[in-house]
């Protein structure tokens, strides 16, 4: 029973104006990260399945 397994994650950087000029943001501040574990398996010629428990963080201050 073969089975693959692949880790995924990535950072991305909100970098639009903020709506209330006077709030101060850090680089961070600004920052998303996703992970995502990758499962798969194949059964046969015809099928085959997938599946990609997901986190998202998001920096909120």
């Amino acid at each position: 029973m073969p089975v693959s397994f692949s880790y995924f994650t990535s950072l991305s950087i909100n970098s639009l104006k903020w709506e209330k000029p006077e709030t101060k943001l850090d680089f961070w501040n600004r920052a998303s990260y996703v992970h995502q574990l990758l499962v798969a398996r194949k059964f046969n010629e015809r099928f085959s399945l997938e599946i990609n428990p997901t986190f998202v963080h998001r920096n909120m201050v």
